[in-house]
């Protein structure tokens, strides 16, 4: 490897017409990183001597230095947890590290029999993680039923999930299958499982444990081969003395609890959201539409989201159909509540006397609009201001920011 090396610096310089050359090692990094110089015969210069070779070695200690930063920051890069990359699994579009933890949990309960508890707030996308579990697990031939236990009466859901025998009340003129036979070799996901009745639960706790369900009126059981995923918004199922839940069901329901943060934890997602809606829309109707104006995606950063990705969605929904074409679309086209409740107003921060004071107030400033004009996305943030990843993360700790909301 050396003699070739060698033998491409000589043909380098004969090409060059070289009268003199010198190629000096630097000791830096996982590659072999030379330093080559040459004097053109043309420029009638002397032959390199050894007070160049000193030179060349003093600039070797510094370029050794430099090369290890670069490749730490690559490292750094690589090492960060996702933050700053597309993780896209089954419909679920995000880039924050707990949701990027989730997801890799998903996959590895996903072919397992594991019954799973999703617990969050309205709108976080418990259904897609529930459809994900399903669509990367073995059952992804079989259905995937989505039951939405608060929309249907206790009475209702129970013949709706487990099915009847003609005659079993008025009205039953005939067999009807549940939808837990619908879903049979695949999987059934049970929304707002807190506000299923005790009935419904004294039967999904049979399902759970015999793996057989008995349709109403019937006197025979079903062997059924399903898995249940549950969810609720409920921070505690078994906490709520208006809608008593079986504590056995609970533990039996609790193998792999998994708690879906709301999207106001999440601010690096909306930006990546809001681009995914868009394409969703242009996909639908097959228009084209604008990106977000920098103020306005900044608001939409800053919201708290009570509605959660649901709410954004329609936000997002709304404007761009209101948008006009070839134009970005603006703060004026976000719904009332968003603009009134993220007026932009500056953060007090203690200010330091002396110029060295003012000079870190000013370098805070700049940081933060930075940050704030590429939506916290901090590879970009340090490219406008001219620094490494590694160096603005170190004055986002200085300084103390945080995403406003946060």
């Amino acid at each position: 490897a050396e003699n070739s090396r060698r033998k491409t610096w000589v043909e380098m310089a004969g090409t060059r017409q070289a009268s003199s050359l010198m190629v000096v090692p630097i000791p830096a990094g996982t590659s072999r990183t030379y330093l080559y110089l040459d004097r053109l015969a043309a420029g009638h210069h002397s032959a390199f001597g050894p007070s160049h070779l000193n030179l060349c070695l003093a600039l070797v200690n510094q370029l050794s230095t430099l090369i290890e930063r670069i490749e730490q920051e690559k490292k750094d890069l690589l090492n960060e947890d996702a933050l700053d990359r597309r993780i896209y699994l089954a419909d679920v579009v995000t880039q924050n590290a707990e949701m990027v933890r989730i997801l890799k949990l998903v996959e590895k309960v996903s072919n397992t029999d594991l019954t799973v508890l999703l617990q969050g707030e309205t709108g976080t996308g418990k259904t897609l993680i529930a459809r994900a579990i399903h669509l990367t697990s073995d059952r992804a031939e079989g259905a995937f039923v989505t039951v939405d236990c608060a929309a249907l009466p206790e009475n209702l859901l129970e013949s709706e999930l487990f099915g009847y025998v003609k005659g079993a009340f008025t009205g039953a003129q005939i067999d009807k299958k549940g939808l837990f036979e619908e879903a049979d070799g695949g999987t059934i996901f049970l929304d707002e499982i807190g506000k299923a009745g005790l009935g419904v639960q004294r039967r999904l706790l049979h399902l759970l444990d015999r793996g057989e369900v008995r349709p109403v009126g019937s006197t025979s059981y079903r062997k059924l081969n399903v898995r249940v995923i549950c969810a609720t918004s409920k921070e505690n199922l078994l906490s709520d003395p208006e809608a008593p839940f079986i504590k056995d069901l609970f533990y039996r329901l609790n193998d792999i609890i998994v708690q879906v943060p709301s999207l106001a934890d999440r601010p690096e997602d909306i930006p990546l959201l809001t681009e995914y809606f868009l394409e969703m829309f242009k996909n639908q109707t097959g228009r084209e539409f604008p990106n977000f104006s920098r103020a306005a995606m900044q608001r939409l950063v800053r919201y708290s989201w009570p509605g959660n990705v649901r709410e954004l969605e329609k936000a997002v929904r709304r404007a761009a159909i209101l948008s006009e074409d070839g134009e970005a679309i603006g703060v004026e086209l976000l719904p009332a509540e968003i603009i009134s409740n993220t007026e932009v107003t500056s953060k007090q921060v203690p200010t330091s006397d002396g110029l060295r004071g003012t000079v870190q107030d000013m370098e805070r400033r700049m940081v933060l609009e930075a940050l704030e004009a590429n939506n916290w996305n901090k590879t970009r943030a340090a490219e406008s201001l001219g620094l490494s990843r590694k160096g603005l993360k170190n004055k986002i700790t200085r300084y103390g920011l945080t995403p406003r909301g946060a």
